[in-house]
């Protein structure tokens, strides 16, 4: 059964404490992310780097801190769901996909990569989205937008749907509101309208 862990920050460092605020990993760590399948994000500090892995919910390194401790938004999307979590590399800071092993599931070849809902994670190259499985199988192609100010968490399959922005004309995303719906398989739902 998970604990209950509440992140905690003293002197710039960030740790968790229980549901009695006892503090039981110490702040220790650059950033931290939200336990989410027993396991958190976490980054550290290494010859002025900064280097991320995965801690248990005793404060244990599970997956070894090898991965990039850099990234946009990275303590909200590096949480493990369907037993994958997404990362940044090291080699070239490109998203990829692990298992609880540490091991890559996907090549880093992603600018952005969400956690995984129904399994599917959304996935970008090039600022076009799409979608992978939980083999880490491309199942529908990087085709699609988002809204300029609608985060990638927004775009996760709900009830066998995901929201999604299409493109108009040859030059592109036209509008911002040109919203539809596909399905798991990349079909099309609901045509594209002004949803939002």
């Amino acid at each position: 059964m998970s604990k209950f862990r509440y992140i905690i920050k003293r002197n710039a460092k960030y740790g968790f404490m229980d549901e009695n605020g006892q503090e039981i990993i110490k702040p220790i760590f650059e950033r931290v992310s939200e336990f989410n399948e027993g396991l958190a994000w976490a980054v550290v500090e290494k010859n002025e780097k900064w280097f991320s892995g995965f801690i248990n919910e005793s404060g244990d390194w599970v997956i070894e801190p090898t991965f990039s401790g850099y990234g946009w938004s990275m303590t909200e999307t590096s949480l493990f769901s369907d037993g994958l979590a997404p990362i940044q590399s090291i080699e070239n800071r490109k998203m990829m996909y692990i298992n609880k092993l540490g091991e890559a599931v996907t090549d880093p070849i992603y600018d952005t990569a969400g956690i995984f809902s129904e399994q599917r994670a959304i996935t970008a190259i090039n600022d076009r989205f799409g979608y992978i499985d939980e083999l880490g199988n491309q199942v529908i192609d990087h085709q699609y937008g988002i809204h300029s100010s609608t985060f990638i968490q927004n775009n996760r399959f709900s009830e066998g749907l995901a929201a999604i922005r299409f493109d108009i004309g040859e030059d592109g995303l036209e509008t911002e509101n040109n919203f539809g719906y596909i399905n798991k398989n990349g079909e099309v739902v609901f045509e594209p309208e002004d949803y939002y």
